[in-house]
């Protein structure tokens, strides 16, 4: 089944299995397993019909922050640690996370994201 984003924002996909895609503005071919989050993600297929297109480009669901994507795509990372996943300074290496998530990340970019989730925890009692 092939999908594009409902506006001309690309939609990224991030799943816990470490898969990731980005869906933009043309038709692309999605793996099976993707199909429900891609239509989560509220993007159109190319077998709906006028009126569900419509109504989805039309209530398009806010889309997550890069930011947000990037703190989920590194706890996925942490719950499910590979080799190579993070470096010896136990932050997650840039290779393996652009690669979850489908982009190149810069170093100011996951250090955000690794002092955001660093930072949920601080006012929990210990």
């Amino acid at each position: 089944m092939k999908f594009k984003a409902p506006s001309d924002q690309p939609v990224y996909i991030a799943m816990l299995s470490g898969h990731s895609a980005v869906i933009g503005v043309e038709w692309r071919e999605l793996p099976v397993f993707m199909h429900r989050e891609a239509l989560a993600a509220g993007c159109i297929t190319d077998n709906m019909d006028a009126e569900t297109i419509a109504a989805k480009i039309d209530h398009a669901a806010p889309k997550d922050s890069n930011h947000d994507i990037l703190v989920r795509a590194i706890r996925a990372m942490m719950d499910n640690p590979k080799e190579g996943d993070f470096t010896n300074a136990d932050l997650p290496n840039l290779k393996a996370l652009s690669k979850v998530v489908g982009w190149t990340v810069n170093k100011e970019e996951m250090m955000q994201a690794v002092h955001a989730i660093a930072s949920e925890g601080e006012d929990e009692p210990v």
